[in-house]
């Protein structure tokens, strides 16, 4: 699966006309979040612009793959240490 490579990075400048952006550096926007159709859009943007973490860190807990390429099914502590990052990202922290 191919999806925009980079850091997701949520902005927060348009929000008073109603759209919160989600964007990758040097690469454009990936997703607009229109913040009068939900009271939730917050935590939604904050969602969205985890995915590209939540998909790594769990193709790390299924597969043992580590970002450095090497591979260790038996990391029980770097697979929650990725899952609890990819969940900070989620809640923006």
């Amino acid at each position: 699966m191919e999806y925009t490579k980079g850091e997701w990075i949520l902005d927060f400048s348009e929000e008073h006309n109603g759209v919160i952006s989600i964007y990758v550096p040097k690469k454009g926007t990936v997703a607009k979040i229109f913040t009068r159709s939900c009271d939730d859009y917050e935590a939604n943007a904050h969602l969205i612009a985890a995915a590209p973490s939540l998909y790594e860190a769990l193709k790390h807990i299924i597969t043992g793959k580590r970002k450095d390429g090497k591979y260790d099914r038996y990391d029980a502590a770097g697979f929650v240490k990725t899952a609890e990052n990819a969940i900070v990202e989620v809640e923006g922290s």
